[in-house]
């Protein structure tokens, strides 16, 4: 895979990492009785975004690594690790495609 598939793939995760952790985000805080996990997975979804945020800086040639570091990284890895974050993402989109969640949703429609 290029540089420029990899930078496009971790640019549309960013985008999904956003709209995800706002939907949640209004979900956890305007939902009575909202499940600790949300909170918990807002925060864990933001963390994820914020490292691909780090990952884009090295793909785009803006940060190097180390050299002894980065002899260490091995692309296989890093598609692995976006393949994963792309699984994960589209998983929790649909999840909140059946919960009807989006972030423009008001608090009543959510409560429904």
């Amino acid at each position: 895979m290029d540089p420029l598939s990899v930078s496009a793939s971790v640019v549309g995760l960013l985008g999904a990492g956003a709209k995800i952790t706002s939907c949640l985000w209004t979900f956890a805080t305007n939902a009575r009785d909202a499940p600790q996990l949300a909170r918990h997975l807002v925060f864990e979804v933001a963390d994820i975004t914020a490292a691909l945020g780090s990952l884009q800086a090295y793909v785009r040639g803006q940060a190097q690594a180390p050299g002894e570091r980065g002899a260490l990284i091995l692309l296989e890895h890093v598609l692995t690790t976006l393949t994963g974050c792309v699984t994960t993402f589209s998983d929790l989109q649909r999840l909140m495609d059946q919960l009807n969640l989006s972030p423009g949703m008001g608090t009543i429609d959510k409560m429904k």
